[in-house]
């Protein structure tokens, strides 16, 4: 799953070690707020990993990936590449 995933977001965006909001959205079609939503999560665990950079948000790829991918299985939603 993990593996297929990732494949697909380097196919999307090849050769990108860090992933922006905007990717991010335009890959899973979903809304910015969506994103700053896990950002803020009060438990730090179910948070995605990122960086900070000056005042935006930069997502390491592979982390990203498997972080949906564990949050997908947690949730019982079986993670499809499109």
């Amino acid at each position: 799953m993990f593996e297929t995933l990732l494949a697909e977001v380097n196919r999307c965006f090849p050769d990108k070690g860090m992933l922006t909001v905007e990717e991010i959205c335009k890959f899973l079609e979903c809304d910015r707020q969506t994103v700053y939503n896990w950002v803020k999560r009060t438990d730090c665990r179910r948070q995605p990993p990122r960086i900070v950079v000056g005042k935006g948000l930069r997502f390491p790829t592979r982390e990203f990936v498997r972080w949906l991918t564990e949050e997908q299985m947690r949730a019982g939603v079986p993670t499809q590449a499109r």
